[in-house]
């Protein structure tokens, strides 16, 4: 009992050198440690390197790696110290984890994997590194959701430069078969717009309710969303199940701006 006790307060007081950045008290600790569990899990089921690898101490989690702990225990939402890595933006301490076998395509418990998490965050450093050592690109999470959708979805331009260089499918299709130039012309982003038909998007692409980007633009009276997919040639005459056009919407959504574009854009 007394040598349990006495692993317990090594394991605590592991968690706290780690939680203070002491490399020399961890150092200490596993040295003359006798019995650690350098894989114990605190009330969150985190272990000490997944601690590390969250407060970013690159030298810590080597250390620590270097001493038998494992990259690929979870916490209890199922996230692994890679993937948490990839929220935080630690490029260095990704490195370390990968080269010491780090699952790049682990998921957690709505299977997310570390490249959604940073396309999500905006980390193109961690999504590079991701993709090197062959992170799935058009991998789904439990929602349905890609890399490339996580990251437009969250504005994240150069993520999403990056993962259609690596062959993200930009024709994706979500629930109802909204696609994710439709999500972006929702949320009036004109760069992401303009990157997705550039790369193959299909502009005139209809929903299970027969709505287009065009009508999702409109409705949101996005501008210079209307403006992108007018040049690439977007239907405007295409009826949604209720008979109506983008220049209906427009007009009901009180954008005269862009009904004007429309109309002088040929639109009935």
């Amino acid at each position: 009992m007394l040598l349990l006790a006495g692993c317990a307060r090594f394991d605590n007081d592991l968690f706290d050198a780690v939680s203070r950045n002491d490399i020399g008290s961890v150092d200490h600790m596993l040295r003359k440690g006798v019995g650690i569990n350098i894989n114990k899990k605190d009330a969150e089921g985190r272990t000490p390197l997944f601690l590390a690898a969250f407060l970013g101490e690159k030298d810590i989690v080597h250390l620590l790696i270097k001493n038998g702990a494992n990259t690929e225990e979870k916490n209890r939402f199922g996230e692994t110290p890679l993937s948490i890595v990839a929220t935080k933006g630690y490029t260095e301490v990704a490195h370390i984890l990968i080269e010491n076998k780090a699952d790049v395509n682990a998921v957690n418990v709505d299977s997310v994997t570390p490249l959604m998490y940073s396309a999500t965050y905006g980390f193109p450093e961690i999504a590079a590194l991701l993709l090197k050592h062959q992170a799935l690109v058009n991998v789904e999470s439990k929602e349905k959701l890609t890399p490339l959708v996580y990251a437009c979805v969250n504005d994240r331009l150069e993520v999403a430069e990056l993962l259609i260089a690596h062959k993200a499918d930009v024709n994706f299709n979500m629930q109802d078969r909204e696609t994710i130039l439709m999500t972006v012309c929702i949320k009036g982003d004109a760069a992401l717009a303009k990157l997705l038909i550039d790369n193959g998007a299909q502009v005139n692409a209809q929903t299970t309710y027969k709505s287009t980007a065009l009508m999702a633009a409109c409705r949101n009276r996005h501008v210079d969303v209307v403006k992108v997919l007018i040049a690439a040639k977007a239907d405007l005459n295409i009826k949604d199940e209720n008979g109506e056009t983008a220049l209906d919407h427009a007009k009901r959504a009180g954008a005269q701006e862009i009904v004007k574009l429309l109309k002088d854009a040929g639109a009935q």
